[in-house]
């Protein structure tokens, strides 16, 4: 390259020497040169051999690339630390106009990381991420732009609207306030009103309209219509025990009175989430008047605490020997968005009654439904027939 730079100097100081018509031996080469030279030229002189000119190539080479691209301008290489022309910056090596992406901050831009990533700080026309610009950065778990607002999916700072939260989901949340882990205003830990009690629905068909029941023997239904107070229902109230069960004293000892208690429904909160227990209790009308000479009492047979009669095993032979109630809590459980009655767990107690009599089919309600009428029938011995009736429990709200 210098060596055509030489031959260029050559070449060309004969024809300026010319042009110019009286060139003196002592007039520096930079009065005359041409722009491409360079501010060097200004050190160099003119002369035949060209040898001090050299300096003034030498000084070429500092102000180009060595292509022609003058330092700084647009498009042209540049090194880490150089300085382009105004309104450009060195991105990659060459000096270029401002882009949004191409990781410089330029006038104009809020931010520049140099990536196509919407989801993080700074997006992708370089302006700074932030809550409520519709689109989902890091820590932020919803971004609905301006759709952002109290009472919808996703809150104004950017916080999807969960149950405790507070803020109450129109279309999805009944309630929801700051304390879930209790009922006390109302309010569940699902957001949810609460119940405030439960009964035995009255709705039309409503009932499990069957009666179960288990005949004995002897039983024969002829004096159904002569003994109507003995052939017992009552309620629907749910029932959870039976009290005062008296035997006959001679072989075979038989069941000859008792009648049933139960209690009704109460809403106990377990931390913010609805349950049934026992509320007040209450006593069936007995099935034949008390105080009938040399009737032994027998033990009460009654439900755990807080459960209730599901069902039940009769022992008979020619007679209603005995009974085993089935006992079951009811729990509430959210299905669908609305609380739900359901069984727990089942115990079956052991038999009240007499000694005798083999186990007839057990006597069943439905998941959900309790004992809500109970049906005795009474021959002279003793109980020929034992019955239940089944009711669905629902929830009842302020």
């Amino acid at each position: 390259m210098a060596a055509v730079r030489h031959l260029r100097v050559g070449i060309l100081g004969p024809l300026f020497l010319l042009a110019s018509g009286c060139a003196r031996g002592d007039e520096t080469a930079g009065d005359t040169a041409p722009p491409w030279f360079g501010t060097g030229e200004a050190s160099g002189t003119s002369g035949a051999t060209g040898t001090t000119g050299t300096t003034g190539t030498t000084g070429a080479s500092a102000t180009t690339d060595g292509g022609g691209c003058p330092p700084g301008a647009a498009g042209c290489e540049c090194a880490p630390g150089d300085v382009c022309d105004p309104g450009l910056s060195c991105v990659d090596g060459v000096c270029s106009m401002p882009v949004c992406g191409d990781g410089i901050v330029q006038p104009g831009e809020e931010c520049d990381d140099g990536n196509m990533d919407e989801t993080d700080m700074c997006r992708n026309d370089c302006t700074a991420a932030s809550c409520g610009d519709g689109i989902v950065q890091v820590g932020e778990e919803c971004d609905d732009g301006p759709d952002n607002q109290p009472g919808a999916a996703c809150r104004p700072n950017c916080r999807s609207n969960v149950c405790g939260d507070g803020d109450v989901w129109e279309g999805v949340e009944a309630c929801d306030d700051t304390n879930p882990a209790s009922l006390a205003d109302g309010c569940t830990a699902d957001c949810l009103p609460a119940p405030v009690g439960a009964e035995l629905s009255q709705e039309a068909g409503a009932f499990d309209t069957s009666w179960r029941i288990v005949s004995a023997g002897a039983y024969d239904g002829s004096d159904a219509a002569a003994e109507e107070p003995a052939i017992a229902t009552y309620g629907p109230r749910p029932v959870s025990h039976f009290r005062e069960m008296h035997l006959t004293s001679q072989v075979p000892v038989v069941l000859v009175r008792t009648w049933m208690g139960g209690h009704d429904f109460a809403v106990g909160d377990a931390a913010g989430h609805p349950t049934l227990v026992h509320g007040s209790a209450f006593d069936s009308p007995y099935f034949q008047p008390p105080g009938v000479a040399g009737v032994p009492e027998t033990d009460n047979l009654a439900c755990p605490q807080d459960t209730w009669v599901v069902g039940m095993t009769v022992h008979a032979g020619s007679l209603i020997d005995a009974v085993a109630l089935e006992c079951a809590p009811l729990e509430v459980s959210l299905e669908n968005g609305a609380y739900v009655v359901h069984h727990g767990n089942a115990t079956m107690l052991g038999k009240a009654g007499g000694p005798g009599g083999s186990a007839q089919p057990p006597l069943s309600c439905p998941d959900g439904w309790v004992v809500g009428q109970v049906r005795i029938a009474r021959e002279i011995a003793g109980y020929t027939q034992v019955g239940i009736k089944c009711h669905r429990v629902d929830l009842v709200y302020p």
